[in-house]
């Protein structure tokens, strides 16, 4: 018997379903990742950018804050020197003689930034003014603000600013009290801001000087000393009369902006220099937004293309990435030749932020060559020497004329050799004392190349000088009054 069972059976495996990867799918992918990333780098780098920018933008600003307060300072150290004789001379003539409206009116004359002069006597009734006004004699002058500062004799005090009496105007004085009489000198504001102003628009900020009250002394817009307006609640104002300088961003009246502050006359008096942000910091801001712009379009038309044509389109990146390495070290002659259409707005953009950079830049150094010419063009020997060797660095014209020594020749020397040999030792000791402000060193001995010793008055101040902590020593001969 056989037995027979079916069989049937299936051979094979079942067909799956094999899905394709999407190839532009996979490289909208890889391209989103790619931009994402490269979006990301190029965001944080202008950021890093902008931030170097404004940060050298803020720094510039401060410069031209303490150039302009060491231009005050020397306009007024002048001032001071020239008020010290005239009083110390007046104080050994009668009040009533001619020699002393005579010695009035040729300081008058000599200091254009002086409107007049008044001689008081010890209770503060005018005996002379310079110009004459005979209807001003006899008049009593001890409730200005003014009268009351000076009780001590040998130096030239500052007031604050406040209405004149005489004129209702706003202004300032100097004053200097010897035992016999006071000498008020009162200061022109507009001539002033004059010295504060290096011929901004505007619109485009401000300078200020002010008092210790916060008070506007002198303006780039010479209206606004006359209206005697108290800008102590600003942060900037309050941060310098307290011996404070820097930069910050502030709002002014509603502008916001960049403020760059400076301390001057020993604290007393605080420079500020204004620029409204747009001014300051616009461009910085729309380069950075263009650079933005540019990268995302410049990706926009690359997702079309090959992963070649990507790398192509960001070279001028890099190029643009090199050149503002190179503008930010101070090079500003430079320029982006853009391969590509689509970066040329960009290009454009950025040379015309690097001739801002440098037109800037260049406004600044004429500023500082305006200060440097005080010291080149005074007419009194001027020597600045490093503190601590005495090395002299540098002397004006006036300096070599009066001394006889040629400027090769005071650049190998220290301020002791222009002594005579048994001073020195005490010169050295003085010089040790000076502080880094204003110093009133008095009256010692100078020596000529030729051995001719002389008198001189000093007074010094301390600042900068190429990179060195230096003293500026201004040397008036004094020669004939104290022989």
């Amino acid at each position: 018997m056989s037995s027979s069972s079916p069989h049937s059976s299936h051979h094979g495996s079942p067909q799956g379903t094999h899905k394709s990867r999407s190839l532009q799918r996979r490289f909208i992918t890889l391209f989103a990742i790619t931009a994402g990333v490269l979006v990301s780098a190029s965001i944080i780098l202008s950021m890093m950018f902008a931030r170097t920018f404004r940060s050298d933008i803020s720094s510039r600003n401060l410069n031209l804050a303490q150039a302009i307060g060491h231009q005050v300072e020397t306009t007024f150290d002048l001032l001071s020197i020239e008020m010290w004789h005239m009083s110390r001379s007046i104080a050994t003539m009668d009040e009533r003689d001619p020699s002393v409206l005579e010695s009035m009116q040729t300081t008058l004359e000599y200091l254009p930034l002086l409107t007049n002069l008044h001689l008081l006597d010890l209770d503060g009734h005018i005996i002379r003014t310079v110009p004459d006004n005979p209807d001003l004699i006899d008049l009593d002058m001890s409730r200005q603000p003014f009268f009351d500062l000076n009780q001590g004799t040998g130096s030239i005090v500052f007031s604050d600013s406040f209405i004149s009496l005489e004129t209702g105007a706003p202004m300032i004085t100097m004053t200097a009290r010897t035992n016999r009489s006071i000498v008020a000198a009162f200061v022109d504001l507009d001539s002033l801001s004059d010295v504060v102003s290096t011929g901004n628009d505007p619109e485009q900020g401000f300078i200020a000087l002010t008092d210790r009250k916060g008070i506007v002394i002198a303006h780039s817009d010479p209206s606004q000393p006359r209206m005697t307006i108290n800008i102590s609640n600003l942060s900037s104002v309050r941060a310098a009369l307290l011996g404070e300088s820097g930069s910050f961003e502030e709002k002014i009246n509603t502008i916001k902006g960049l403020t760059s502050y400076f301390p001057i006359m020993e604290g007393t008096w605080a420079v500020i220099v204004f620029q409204p942000y747009t001014g300051a910091f616009g461009l910085v801001d729309r380069m950075q937004s263009l650079t933005i712009f540019a990268l995302l379009g410049a990706l926009a038309i690359s997702m079309l293309l090959s992963l070649a044509v990507i790398r192509r389109l960001l070279s001028p990146i890099k190029e643009m990435i090199a050149q503002t390495r190179r503008v930010s070290e101070g090079e500003y002659n430079v320029s982006i030749q853009p391969r590509y259409r689509e970066f040329e707005e960009l290009a454009g953009s950025f040379d015309t932020m690097a001739r801002a950079i440098e037109s800037r830049e260049t406004e600044l150094k004429a500023n500082e060559e305006q200060y440097r010419s005080l010291f080149r063009d005074n007419p009194l020997p001027v020597f600045i020497f490093e503190q601590g060797t005495m090395n002299i660095l540098d002397v004006n014209e006036a300096a070599i004329e009066d001394y006889g020594h040629s400027y090769e020749e005071f650049m190998g020397m220290t301020v002791l050799e222009i002594r005579p040999a048994e001073e020195i030792d005490a010169a050295r000791d003085r010089i040790n004392l000076v502080t880094s402000g204003r110093d009133k060193i008095g009256v010692w001995r100078h020596r000529r190349k030729n051995g001719e010793a002389f008198y001189v008055d000093i007074t010094s101040h301390g600042l900068e000088y190429r990179g060195k902590n230096a003293t500026m020593a201004i040397c008036k001969n004094v020669t004939s009054q104290v022989e």
